[in-house]
């Protein structure tokens, strides 16, 4: 019995271990927010707005603003400063003003009718300074360089930047991207990880490699 006990205490130590986030200093949370596990999110950054889901391993860095809905996948980074937004100001109405002070609020609603969810795949880098704009869909292993302004799909593995982001190059070979969108290696379990170790440590990974 006392053996069960341990057992049960190690697995639920295991759980909620992996459960934990680590916050910075002054974060603000101010929307529901599902963490996938083993995540950071660092000094002075915001969350707010609709629904916002952070997949496993995924980081943010520190001044950022993030206001949902958003759906961010596993293993992907933010640099500081990225501000994301899922809402618009509506372009065509008398007035562009949707405050809450501006007729009692009555006009957030019109800025609601134009919420589209952002999309950010795994395994992303997004660098410092990135703004993302309503329903941008940024694909998996994809880099989006400092500074960038995204509106639109990001397709994967590219290389993207400017205002407005625009692509630069492809960061594989078409069949090395081909291989990997096959394996998905960022959906797999922490013993594929483990198992494939030395692949991460690859600094150039070729097809032979992922073989």
């Amino acid at each position: 019995m006392q053996n069960w006990h341990k057992r049960l205490s190690k697995k639920l130590f295991t759980f909620f271990k992996k459960e934990t986030v680590k916050k910075g200093r002054n974060v603000l949370i101010l929307s529901r927010v599902h963490w996938g596990g083993f995540n950071t999110i660092d000094h002075f950054s915001i969350l707010e707005g609709g629904n916002i889901n952070v997949g496993r391993f995924t980081t943010i860095s520190s001044h950022c603003v993030f206001r949902g809905p958003i759906d961010i996948g596993n293993y992907t980074q933010f640099g500081p400063i990225v501000l994301i937004f899922s809402r618009n100001h509506p372009a065509s109405s008398l007035s562009i003003n949707t405050s809450r002070e501006f007729l009692k609020g009555g006009r957030k609603k019109l800025q609601k009718d134009l919420q589209h969810t952002v999309r950010i795949g795994s395994d992303v880098w997004i660098g410092a300074g990135v703004t993302i704009l309503a329903g941008a869909d940024i694909g998996d292993g994809s880099i989006i360089a400092s500074g960038a302004v995204v509106k639109g799909n990001v397709e994967p593995f590219t290389i993207v930047a400017g205002i407005p982001a625009k692509k630069i190059k492809n960061r594989f070979e078409k069949d090395i991207v081909n291989k990997l969108m096959r394996i998905k290696w960022w959906l797999r379990s922490d013993e594929f990880i483990q198992t494939h170790r030395k692949l991460f440590m690859i600094p150039e990974i070729t097809l032979e490699d992922l073989e």
